[in-house]
């Protein structure tokens, strides 16, 4: 039996956000270039992001 889990009950949450079709484009070629969707190459850029970002 397979059983799934429903939408946010598997640690991840989907949010919308708005960018310029040139970042869209950027972040697409950077996809196709590693072989990784888009939605894991903002993941890992935001993941990192957070790790180093200061905040003054």
């Amino acid at each position: 039996m397979i059983i799934k889990k429903r939408r946010g009950e598997d640690g991840y949450n989907i949010f919308t956000i708005r960018i310029p079709s040139e970042l869209r484009q950027k972040l697409q070629a950077l996809a196709d270039e590693c072989g990784m969707s888009r939605n894991a190459i903002i993941g890992e850029i935001l993941s990192q992001s957070m790790e180093s970002i200061v905040v003054k």
